[in-house]
């Protein structure tokens, strides 16, 4: 008798299950049309001095993301010294990202 015959006369089939949190696995976070940020968080445009090259950005983007309750990290506005970030209020405040990039030896205010 073939397995897959037997398998299915005792009401085990060897399709995988459907996963019940598949769409919500795969789905996108609503974004905030005035923001970008996903609904329920926050963004804040940081202003750091002293980053003059992509590696420099590199290590305070590090920084940020380290930190919890950051959720992206992107270059802002037109000013090459602005950073967004979204971030959730009730985790991180701008304060301590402030605080992550003095730390990582840079001076930063929020815009």
């Amino acid at each position: 008798m073939n397995p897959t015959t037997l398998l299915a006369l005792i009401g085990l089939s060897l399709a995988a299950p459907a996963c019940q949190n598949a769409d919500a696995a795969t789905a996108k976070p609503v974004r905030d049309d005035a923001t970008g940020a996903p609904r329920g968080s926050a963004s804040v445009v940081l202003v750091v001095e002293g980053m003059s090259c992509a590696s420099c950005s590199i290590k305070v983007r590090s920084a940020l993301k380290k930190l919890d309750g950051v959720s992206a990290v992107r270059p802002g506005d037109d000013d090459k010294r602005a950073i967004a970030v979204d971030y959730d209020p009730a985790r991180v405040s701008p304060q301590a990202m402030v605080e992550a990039v003095e730390k990582a030896g840079y001076h930063a205010r929020v815009k």
